[in-house]
C-alpha cells in the first residue's frame, strides 16, 4: 500500500510471529500460536477508513482449542 488513498487488493495472512493478546479474568497466554488475515483495508489522507480482519489464537500448544474472531471497522 502506498499513497494517500490506498486499499488492500488481496488478502494478507500473518502467522508465526503474529501476536494476539486476549486476556480474560486476569489470565493471558505466553505461548501464542496465532494467525490473522487482513481481507480488506482502505485508507485516505486522514488515515484508516475501513478494515476487515479475521484471527485465530491457539494458546500453549498448536493443537489447543482455538479462539477465533473477526474485526470490522468503518469510519
Amino acid at each position: 500500500m502506498s499513497g494517500p488513498h490506498s486499499r488492500c487488493t488481496a488478502p494478507i495472512t500473518y502467522a508465526g510471529g503474529a501476536r494476539i493478546y486476549a486476556i480474560s479474568l486476569g489470565l493471558g497466554c505466553e505461548d501464542d500460536y496465532s494467525t490473522y488475515t487482513v481481507s480488506h483495508l482502505e485508507r485516505d489522507a486522514e488515515g484508516l477508513t475501513a478494515l476487515d480482519v479475521t484471527f485465530e489464537q491457539l494458546c500453549g500448544d498448536p493443537t489447543a482449542p482455538a479462539l477465533r474472531g473477526e474485526v470490522h471497522y468503518r469510519r
